[in-house]
């Protein structure tokens, strides 16, 4: 579990990330709405497993990579679907 000061320095981390992030999901997954979600679903995921990063010095990229991984389950999600949608 989060302290106070240890939640509200993983929001301002979050903050100044979260551009990257999205710029990141955007190139991964060329739809707006996409990369939103996949920001989204991967913030929850960052705060939610915070506390097993063990070098906090890796922020940058453990979270990139929790933004990668979701990008390529949206992505995979939305290829099943299309492909649902054409049979």
């Amino acid at each position: 579990m989060l302290s106070t000061k240890e939640f509200d320095d993983l929001g301002k981390l979050i903050i100044e990330y979260r551009p990257r992030l999205f710029r990141m999901a955007l190139g991964i997954l060329r739809n707006q709405t996409d990369a939103e979600d996949a920001v989204s679903e991967a913030t929850c995921k960052i705060f939610a497993n915070y506390d097993q990063l063990k070098d906090k010095k890796r922020f940058k990229a453990w979270a990139m990579r929790i933004l990668i991984n979701e990008s390529y389950a949206i992505a995979k999600k939305r290829k099943n679907t299309h492909i649902l949608i054409r049979n």
